[in-house]
């Protein structure tokens, strides 16, 4: 019995530093002398695209590059973990919350997806399915703000990707009706030509037109 310990502790002592050493190896310590130098979390371009859709959604909160994981949650789902596996490899450039916290439009930069292949295609097809799945809408956007209409030009045609029914707009915001009406059938936007199994880029939604040619600012001064 005495000889089973006798050659067992030695062995449990070195099995525990070698486990001390490969954890101490994995995670070495900060050093004094260590120095950083801090990043750009944008660039220049992208610092003005983010003004300029703060300044469309005044009094919203505008994430930058925010995953869909965190914008979207799998309500039903054949394959939840390849579900899963697609939300964790998709994001969006940018993301206009409502008071809620939830995002209500989605914005990618069309200069990503310069040169699409098929592969690319796909993609953003299948990220346009799952956003519009969740009620959000996924608009593309030029690469620089020189290329983009004016903020409020940008905010009355987004109000025309969906309609609101006639004689709602003074029962809810026009936010709400735009949430409301995301997920129904193309019929309901024959008047504004846009089909809701479209992905939308930047020149779809500015040929958009109001069925009443209205001009007034259907976000009003403030789109909340």
């Amino acid at each position: 019995m005495h000889s089973i310990w006798y050659w067992a502790l030695p062995a449990i002592a070195l099995l525990l530093v070698l486990v001390l050493y490969f954890r101490y190896m994995r995670t070495p310590a900060m050093r004094s002398g260590d120095r950083f130098t801090s990043e750009a979390l944008l660039t220049p371009s992208q610092a003005d695209l983010l003004y300029y859709l703060q300044t469309a959604f005044p009094g919203q909160p505008v994430l930058v590059d925010v995953p869909l994981k965190r914008m979207v949650s799998i309500r039903r789902a054949d394959n939840r973990r390849s579900a899963q596996q697609a939300l964790d490899a998709m994001k969006v450039n940018y993301a206009v919350c409502n008071d809620a916290g939830k995002v209500a439009f989605a914005f990618d930069i069309e200069a990503y997806r310069t040169g699409d292949t098929s592969a690319a295609l796909r993609d953003a097809n299948e990220k346009h399915r799952i956003l519009k799945s969740a009620g959000i809408r996924l608009i593309y956007v030029k690469d620089t703000v020189r290329k983009m209409p004016s903020a409020e030009e940008f905010r009355r045609k987004l109000s025309l990707a969906v309609v609101a029914p006639p004689g709602r707009a003074g029962q809810a915001s026009v936010r709400q009706q735009l949430e409301e009406r995301m997920a129904q059938a193309d019929q309901d936007f024959r008047n504004t030509g846009y089909k809701e199994s479209e992905v939308m880029g930047l020149s779809k939604l500015m040929s958009l037109q109001s069925a009443t040619q209205d001009d007034d600012d259907p976000w009003g001064a403030n789109p909340r």
